[in-house]
């Protein structure tokens, strides 16, 4: 209809009719192809790699020519055939593709509906996340210095990503995109010494993150690395106790252990030494162990000194050498060696056995010697 009023609109009667039979021929001619009614592309998803086989929603015939293009004004991609193959498909061969016929019974100067278009695929070739690009520069940094880290993702579907210090899992750019990034750093300081990486991934890394990353150093003088740091440690005599400490420092800081009372660390006391802290193992305590410890750390930015206090904490050791004499109708006396009080107060309780069970005395005398201070109040 369309075909045939634009004709009698502008022809004279012999022009029209031709106009009319050109136009049922074409008609007749595309009812026997079998065309489809477009709505919007259908997607094919293919993995990267695989094969794919797209056949045209046509039926061939003599007078009929179908070939696939790509709907892409940079391509010259061109398939004869009702088949649209992939051998080993490239993520290149994403785009849009179009199955088209053509008649060929038609004279080659008719402009008419000779070339249509039967179907639309839009193929989608998946793969997983990789990364395009990394560069960290430069890799050794004075503190306060700044580096800069470039980063790039693709994948399809979108890659999730991150750029991160690996150490303490701090990330400086999140992303969900295919995309290349390039940051300049705050001034540094000893906390962002560590692995920096670039990680990410989608559905086909199947849980495994693709990452490049590369080893930040920072140079700086020894200091402790958490200021939260614990300073006081309680132990039990036989017990065993590590006082430990992390530093931040580079180059690695020589560490020297030592007791504040100026005696030697005995043979049971090992000190073991990391590129990153220290630790100070004190094994089977003694009460000659407890008291305060110094730690002091050089290199060749600085030198830092840490306090440690060891505190006994527990019940006190058992009174020994029980012993009595005086012994008489009104009284007995007592006499004990104390125990170590495990650096509290301690008091004693002298019981008594009475009729098969034990009763605490409640009148006892207690020597009480040298009050020779003169106006001097003593408190018992």
């Amino acid at each position: 209809a369309e075909y045939m009023g634009r004709g009698l609109s502008t022809m004279d009667t012999l022009p029209v009719i031709r106009t009319v039979c050109v136009v049922l021929c074409i008609t007749l001619i595309f009812k026997a192809g079998q065309t489809v009614s477009l709505k919007g592309p259908a997607t094919k998803k293919v993995l990267e790699g695989d094969n794919l086989l797209i056949v045209c929603n046509a039926t061939p015939s003599d007078d009929v020519e179908i070939f696939w293009t790509k709907n892409d004004s940079k391509s010259s991609f061109y398939q004869s055939g009702i088949k649209l193959e992939f051998i080993r498909i490239k993520r290149t061969d994403s785009g849009d593709y179009v199955c088209n016929m053509v008649n060929t019974s038609l004279p080659g100067d008719n402009e008419t509906d000779q070339n249509r278009t039967v179907e639309v695929v839009k193929v989608d070739v998946q793969y997983p996340a990789e990364i395009t690009q990394w560069r960290l520069s430069p890799n050794i940094v004075t503190e306060n210095q700044t580096f800069s880290v470039t980063c790039g993702m693709a994948g399809n579907p979108l890659p999730t990503w991150e750029i991160r210090n690996n150490r303490n899992m701090k990330a400086i750019l999140r992303a969900r995109a295919n995309a290349s990034s390039t940051l300049v750093s705050a001034p540094t300081t000893c906390a962002d010494h560590g692995f920096w990486e670039c990680t990410g991934y989608n559905k086909f890394n199947h849980g495994h993150n693709v990452t490049a990353g590369t080893n930040l150093i920072i140079r700086s003088p020894p200091r402790p690395r958490h200021p939260d740091r614990r300073s006081i440690y309680n132990s039990d005599l036989g017990m065993e106790q590590y006082i430990v400490m992390i530093v931040c420092a580079y180059p690695v800081p020589t560490y020297v252990w030592s007791r504040d009372d100026g005696q030697p660390l005995p043979a049971r006391v090992i000190q073991t030494d990391y590129s990153f802290g220290t630790t100070l193992n004190i094994s089977d305590i003694h009460i000659e162990d407890f008291g305060n410890y110094t730690l002091t750390m050089t290199n060749s930015l600085g030198s830092y000194t840490e306090h440690y206090q060891l505190k006994a904490y527990g019940n006190p050791q058992s009174p020994t050498n029980l012993q009595f004499y005086n012994v008489t109708s009104h009284g007995v006396t007592l006499t004990w060696t104390s125990g170590y009080d495990m650096g509290s107060p301690q008091y004693f309780i002298v019981v008594k056995l009475q009729d098969n069970y034990f009763e605490s005395v409640r009148r006892y005398r207690l020597p009480i010697r040298a009050l020779d201070k003169e106006f001097f109040e003593y408190y018992f």
